[in-house]
């Protein structure tokens, strides 16, 4: 478990970091003058603070173009500086031996193999927090919770330093008069961003980003009445259609708020009380009583007209019917709209 748990300021302390085996000669070689200490390799460390620690080689630079190279991260204690520095593949330095009795004698010491370690000291500025259960991505690789990412940090020094000293143990590290306090910014990981984006509502959105909102409900309503006037407009000419020309019924239906369906119904409904009604008046008017005065001219006139059946005709016979008979071209305008009705009515039937 680690003891960082989100503080938004840490010791200098817990921001010194061991490599092992990484302090050498530049060539490999005890006739090289130049010393080369390597500070980070780009995985993951067990930290007794951070817990399971990795620095985002993305993140990393240097915080001047000549980095000091010391002595167990002793100011006092100057061994080299960088003319040669980089954190792509692995973070070093490489610079000449200083001329300094403590650079002469740590030279003298890595010549006869004494095995010093590298120590990097950062001043992490975006760490992000990795909790238990939960994995990140850095440097290629999966980091396992809990721990901490630095996402983004400044190289201040690299030190040359024995072994064990600067193991950073909860012990040594904190034993240390160490005063001064890196300030961090904290963020959690991604996961746990992701969760918390699931459970926002619509009133913390806003909240939060009030002018993201405010951009999204412009582009929403824009849209929205573009969408709404396209299906009125389609909606206007499917129901236009239906009503065959009929703009009493046509107002009708909008204003009832009728779908194309329901207006096709609508005007067979109207065709099959108007037809209904014509029918009525007909007989009506055959069954009318003669005036006594014309009785006898009537009588041994014309046979009685028959009434033409519609339900069993042929659509030539209706098409016929239509063109001789004025009163039907009168009621349903055009022939379409005469046969539609008949089989309309014979299929209710």
């Amino acid at each position: 478990m680690n003891s960082w748990n989100g503080q938004d300021n840490v010791p200098v302390s817990v921001c010194r970091f061991v490599c092992d085996d990484a302090v050498h000669f530049t060539d490999d070689s005890t006739e090289e003058k130049g010393v080369r200490l390597l500070g980070y390799r780009g995985d993951t460390i067990k930290h007794w603070f951070w817990g399971n620690l990795a620095f985002d080689m993305d993140g990393l630079y240097f915080a001047s173009k000549k980095t000091p190279g010391l002595i167990d991260h002793n100011s006092a204690l100057r061994l080299t500086y960088s003319k040669k520095q980089a954190v792509k593949p692995e973070v070093f330095i490489e610079g000449p031996f200083l001329s300094n009795p403590d650079s002469a004698k740590l030279k003298q010491d890595m010549i006869e193999g004494f095995p010093f370690q590298a120590s990097l000291r950062l001043n992490p500025e975006i760490v992000e927090q990795i909790a238990d259960g939960q994995k990140a991505k850095v440097n290629g690789t999966t980091l396992k919770g809990p721990g901490a990412i630095f996402r983004k940090a400044a190289i201040l020094e690299i030190s040359a330093c024995v072994f064990g000293v600067f193991k950073n143990t909860e012990t040594t590290a904190l034993s240390e008069a160490d005063n001064d306090k890196n300030a961090i910014k904290f963020s959690l990981c991604k996961e746990n961003e992701m969760a918390q984006e699931d459970q926002m509502t619509i009133e913390t959105f806003i909240e939060k980003w009030p002018e993201l909102h405010a951009e999204v409900f412009s582009a929403g309503k824009a849209e929205g009445l573009a969408e709404g006037h396209e299906k009125l407009s389609n909606l206007f000419k499917g129901v236009q259609v239906a009503c065959g020309g009929d703009c009493e019924l046509l107002v009708a239906c909008f204003a009832e708020g009728k779908t194309v369906e329901q207006a096709y119904k609508m005007r067979a409904d109207k065709l099959q009380t108007a037809n209904k009604q014509l029918g009525e008046d007909l007989v009506k008017a055959r069954q009318a009583k003669v005036d006594p005065a014309i009785q006898e001219f009537t009588q041994g006139g014309p046979a009685p007209t028959t009434i033409f059946a519609e339900a069993t005709a042929t659509d030539k016979q209706l098409e016929e019917h239509f063109a001789q008979t004025q009163e039907v071209q009168d009621e349903y305008g055009d022939v379409g709209s005469y046969l539609a009705y008949v089989r309309h009515n014979v299929r209710k039937k």
